[in-house]
Protein backbone atom coordinates (compact mmCIF):
# COMPACT_ATOMS: atom_id res chain seq x y z
CA UNK A 1 0.00 0.00 0.00
CA UNK A 2 1.15 3.38 -0.99
CA UNK A 3 1.84 5.99 2.13
CA UNK A 4 0.27 9.17 1.83
CA UNK A 5 2.45 12.14 0.99
CA UNK A 6 3.41 14.32 4.22
CA UNK A 7 0.65 17.01 4.56
CA UNK A 8 2.22 20.50 4.71
CA UNK A 9 -0.07 23.24 5.65
CA UNK A 10 -0.57 26.69 3.42
CA UNK A 11 -1.18 28.83 5.93
CA UNK A 12 1.32 28.64 9.13
CA UNK A 13 3.37 31.35 10.30
CA UNK A 14 6.59 31.08 7.73
CA UNK A 15 9.41 29.64 9.79
CA UNK A 16 7.80 29.34 12.79
CA UNK A 17 7.55 26.01 14.76
CA UNK A 18 6.82 25.76 18.57
CA UNK A 19 9.69 24.26 21.02
CA UNK A 20 7.07 23.84 23.93
CA UNK A 21 4.97 21.81 21.68
CA UNK A 22 7.98 19.85 20.67
CA UNK A 23 8.20 21.27 17.07
CA UNK A 24 4.57 21.74 15.61
CA UNK A 25 2.98 24.20 13.49
CA UNK A 26 2.44 27.30 14.50
CA UNK A 27 -1.41 28.66 13.32
CA UNK A 28 -2.08 32.60 13.83
CA UNK A 29 -5.18 31.99 14.59
CA UNK A 30 -8.41 29.75 15.49
CA UNK A 31 -9.88 30.16 11.93
CA UNK A 32 -6.37 29.65 10.13
CA UNK A 33 -5.94 26.20 11.98
CA UNK A 34 -9.50 25.37 11.40
CA UNK A 35 -8.97 26.04 7.34
CA UNK A 36 -5.53 24.03 7.52
CA UNK A 37 -7.33 20.68 9.46
CA UNK A 38 -10.23 21.05 7.04
CA UNK A 39 -7.62 21.07 4.06
CA UNK A 40 -5.73 18.12 5.91
CA UNK A 41 -8.92 16.09 5.40
CA UNK A 42 -9.87 16.93 1.71
CA UNK A 43 -6.49 16.36 0.48
CA UNK A 44 -5.11 13.34 2.28
CA UNK A 45 -8.16 12.19 4.55
CA UNK A 46 -6.05 13.34 7.75
CA UNK A 47 -8.31 13.05 11.05
CA UNK A 48 -6.57 16.35 12.66
CA UNK A 49 -8.04 19.35 14.51
CA UNK A 50 -7.11 22.55 15.50
CA UNK A 51 -6.47 23.38 19.06
CA UNK A 52 -4.87 25.98 21.70
CA UNK A 53 -2.37 24.49 23.25
CA UNK A 54 -2.42 25.74 27.54
CA UNK A 55 1.64 25.72 27.45
CA UNK A 56 2.41 27.92 25.12
CA UNK A 57 -1.17 29.60 23.58
CA UNK A 58 -0.48 28.75 19.84
CA UNK A 59 -2.68 27.09 17.59
CA UNK A 60 -1.54 23.72 16.40
CA UNK A 61 -3.08 20.48 15.00
CA UNK A 62 -3.25 17.25 16.15
CA UNK A 63 -5.07 13.89 15.50
CA UNK A 64 -6.02 13.24 19.20
CA UNK A 65 -9.58 12.53 19.93
CA UNK A 66 -11.28 16.17 20.85
CA UNK A 67 -11.97 16.74 24.68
Amino acid sequence: MARRARFIPDDPIPGERCEASGGKIIYPSAPVAENAARQAYYDHGADVHPYQDPRCSHWHLTKNARD
